[in-house]
């Protein structure tokens, strides 16, 4: 029943609708993630500014959290998804969705800094509930959006502790239970110390993680580097097999390649979902046209970057439809070249997942934020959502691979319309330099 509503729901519709959107906004902007993506690539790694300040969150450190937020187990577990459902060709239609997602998120970042509330602590909020209600003049869509955030979110957590349960058993032989309980507690330690010690903690753990999956990834790519023109040629030719066959390499539509990549894609980087104007929101220094920018190199790292790694060195791995899950084909992938690598792929995935899980907090608690905000005279919710947050949490890793996926996937298809129709409706406004 899931998996029928699942389909249902990210079926051709919904992938026209995102790429229709995508391609509006690269019109509109003039191709922005084309003209300026040498500027930001400097801004990002190569910074004038100073690093770190103690009372401000800067640009770079709301790249890194959203970075965080974004990169999780969809960049490893759900690549891996793609490509044993939707066949090779989902890797290229993972690009597509990525490139023009460039342009979305740039648009979701700068309504998000345009329509940005100041609360009584002096700290800002915004995000697509903000530019929905205020943009649009429709309270009630943005309280939907918030609302279905939430339930997303859950999915999400779920996910993420379902995937690192998968690794603590596999190599540390961990029980659900003992996966549930070091989650809860190294959650709950950073949480507790809020958003600060938030965006310190991603502050490390992302460069690092994210490094650290490149050199072993491109490692793997330079042992196999004489079976990478084959890998190019299966990844294009199934993307454009417009006629299935009973199985084998070739055996997926073109129907099949976009759905599993265009969500596995939208999934990982967040493009469409309009999550990362939420982080944005939250830096005080610099203009809303500037700070979209990030946005750009943000679905760089994610997708081209990490997904390609990941989607490539499955593609490397023979047997990769004769393996039982994702995270197998991951694993058999990356020890096909020395045992060793394996212990890599679990300490990524690991990591990948955690910091997605701190991000997932994030967005639930400014979502529930704004819902209660409407209703109530700013009355803090925040140890209540902090108390649910970390019981769904601790209940992640009893949960059924399948069902978790299906659910996401359903949340995450819903999520993304009342975005959408904002900003297609919004698009006008829009603003570069």
């Amino acid at each position: 029943m899931l998996a029928k509503i699942a389909n249902f729901i990210w079926g051709d519709w919904l992938v026209f609708l995102i790429i229709v959107t995508g391609l509006h906004y690269t019109y509109r902007l003039k191709g922005i993630q084309v003209r300026k993506f040498s500027y930001i690539f400097k801004k990002t790694f190569f910074p004038k500014e100073s690093s770190e300040n103690n009372n401000k969150i800067t640009s770079l450190q709301a790249l890194k959290t959203s970075l965080g937020s974004c990169i999780g187990n969809g960049n490893i577990v759900g690549v891996a998804t793609a490509v044993m459902f939707g066949g090779p060709g989902a890797l290229f239609w993972m690009w597509v969705a990525a490139i023009i997602g460039m342009a979305v998120k740039y648009g979701e970042i700068f309504f998000g800094i345009s329509y940005r509330e100041k609360g009584s602590n002096g700290e800002y909020s915004g995000g697509p509930m903000y530019y929905i209600s205020k943009g649009l003049n429709i309270k009630f869509l943005g309280i939907l959006y918030a609302f279905l955030l939430l339930i997303q979110n859950s999915g999400g957590t779920l996910i993420q502790g379902n995937v690192i349960k998968d690794v603590l058993q596999t190599f540390l032989s961990f029980s659900p239970l003992q996966t549930s309980i070091s989650l809860f507690c190294f959650i709950g330690f950073v949480i507790i110390g809020g958003f600060k010690r938030l965006v310190n903690t991603m502050g490390k753990l992302v460069p690092f993680m994210t490094i650290t999956y490149f050199l072993v990834g491109f490692f793997i790519i330079g042992i196999n580097i004489e079976k990478i023109p084959g890998v190019v040629k299966l990844i294009f030719t199934s993307a454009f097999n417009f006629t299935p066959v009973a199985a084998g390499a070739l055996g997926f539509s073109i129907k099949q390649s976009m759905r599993y990549g265009v969500s596995r894609g939208i999934y990982s980087n967040e493009a469409g979902e309009g999550t990362s104007a939420i982080f944005y929101s939250k830096v005080t220094e610099g203009k809303n046209s500037e700070l979209g920018l990030f946005g750009i190199m943000e679905v760089f790292i994610d997708t081209i970057v990490v997904c390609s790694l990941s989607g490539i060195v499955a593609l490397l791995h023979i047997d990769y439809l004769n393996l039982s899950t994702p995270t197998n084909l991951m694993i058999s992938s990356f020890e096909s070249v020395h045992y060793i690598f394996k212990y890599f792929l679990g300490l990524s995935m690991a990591l990948f997942g955690t910091t997605s899980i701190l991000g997932q907090w994030v967005l639930g608690k400014e979502s529930l934020k704004y819902i209660t905000n409407q209703f109530t005279e700013g009355k803090d919710f925040g140890v209540y959502y902090n108390v649910i947050f970390l019981v769904i949490l601790f209940l992640a890793p009893h949960f059924s691979f399948k069902t978790v996926w299906y659910i996401q996937d359903i949340a995450l298809g819903i999520l993304i319309l009342p975005n959408l129709l904002a900003l297609n409706k919004l698009a006008n406004r829009l603003k570069f330099e």
